[in-house]
C-alpha cells in the first residue's frame, strides 16, 4: 500500500514538472511569435528585409507606429552631446517632429529620449537602419533624406546658441555631427 502512495506521488510530481516545462515552452513560443510579428510589421512599414536590422529596431522599442521617430534620433543624439538637452534644443527637435508628422506614439517615445539620455544602442540601431535604408531608397531620395536630417541636426546643435553667436556649436556637437554625416556615407 505504501508503494502505491509513493508511486502516485511520483507520478503527480512528474506531471507537475512536465506541465511546468510545457507552460514555459509555450510561453517562449508565444514570445518568439510576438517578436516575429513585430519584425514583420516593421518590415512592411519600413520596406527593410534585413532581419538583423529589424531585430535591432525592435529591441530599441521602434514599432511601425514610431517609425517616423527614427529620423529624429540624430537630433536627440546631438542635443545630448553636451550632457543635457537645453530648452532651445528641445524646441528645435519638437518642431522637426511636428514637421515630420510624428504621431502620438512617436511623441511619447521622443519625450522619453529627451527626458532620459538614450543608450548608445539607439544610435547603433539607427545606423543599422540607415545602412539598410540606403539599399532600398533611390539615390536622390536617400540624398534628400540625408540633407534633411543633417540640416535638422545642425539646427538643433545651433539652437542653444553661444555668446553673441560665438561657439554656437560646441566641439562635442561638432563631433556628433561629423559622426552622423559619416554614417550616411558608410
Amino acid at each position: 500500500m505504501s508503494v502505491n502512495i509513493l508511486d502516485d506521488r511520483r507520478k503527480a510530481l512528474e506531471e507537475e514538472f512536465f506541465s511546468r516545462k510545457d507552460r514555459e515552452a509555450i510561453e517562449q513560443m508565444r514570445a518568439a511569435n510576438a517578436a516575429r510579428t513585430r519584425r514583420e510589421a516593421l518590415a512592411e512599414a519600413s520596406h527593410i528585409s534585413d532581419d538583423a536590422v529589424l531585430t535591432s529596431l525592435d529591441a530599441a522599442g521602434i514599432s511601425p507606429e514610431t517609425l517616423t521617430a527614427i529620423s529624429l534620433i540624430p537630433l536627440v543624439v546631438v542635443a545630448w552631446a553636451d550632457g543635457s538637452v537645453k530648452d532651445a534644443e528641445r524646441a528645435a527637435i519638437e518642431k522637426a517632429a511636428n514637421d515630420a508628422g510624428l504621431n502620438e506614439a512617436g511623441v511619447g517615445l521622443l519625450d522619453g529620449w529627451l527626458t532620459d539620455r538614450p543608450s548608445a544602442q539607439l544610435l547603433d540601431s539607427w545606423k543599422a537602419y540607415l545602412g539598410a535604408l540606403k539599399g532600398t531608397l533611390p539615390a536622390g531620395e536617400y540624398t534628400a533624406l540625408r540633407d534633411q536630417i543633417l540640416n535638422n541636426a545642425r539646427d538643433v546643435a545651433a539652437a542653444a546658441g553661444g555668446f553673441l553667436g560665438i561657439g554656437a556649436i560646441s566641439a562635442a556637437e561638432t563631433r556628433v555631427l561629423e559622426s552622423l554625416s559619416n554614417a550616411f556615407n558608410g
